[in-house]
């Protein structure tokens, strides 16, 4: 192919490209009117500056539940911030586990990470720079 053939294909190319691109963006289809999202009890998840939740079935019962981390110790509304543990009981319904669960009080942190550290088939929880072995 000699070197003219190889510019004209390279320029047929680039203006096929060109004319094919702004068709495809013009006949995508428009965007729902409307997020196929519903809020889900946002007064209970209403914990101010949260950071690295994590989901995990603590309670093996088939549910993911959720460890919520906070990052300071009083939120901007001098609402004092502090980690929880939401249970989920099924059915979008989640309850406070954090005291039940030997949880409460925990320091502000940045991280958290649900695994079976000792392998005895539970979660155990790795939050504020400490390791929580699950013995349920």
């Amino acid at each position: 192919m000699s070197l003219a053939h190889a510019i004209a294909a390279r320029l047929l190319a680039a203006t096929c490209i060109a004319v094919a691109l702004p068709a495809r963006a013009v006949s995508q289809s428009p965007a729902p009117a409307a997020l196929p999202f519903r809020s889900v009890q946002p007064e209970l998840f209403a914990t101010p500056n949260s950071f690295s939740n994590a989901w995990g079935d603590f309670d093996d019962d088939g549910d993911l539940d959720l460890w919520f981390t906070t990052v300071y110790g009083v939120a901007s509304f001098g609402r004092p911030n502090h980690a929880v543990l939401f249970r989920n009981d099924g059915g979008f319904t989640f309850a406070d586990a954090t005291a039940s669960a030997g949880l409460a009080g925990q320091p502000p942190t940045y991280q958290a990470a649900w695994a079976d550290f000792d392998r005895d088939g539970d979660l155990d929880l790795a939050t504020a720079g400490k390791l929580f072995e699950n013995q349920g």
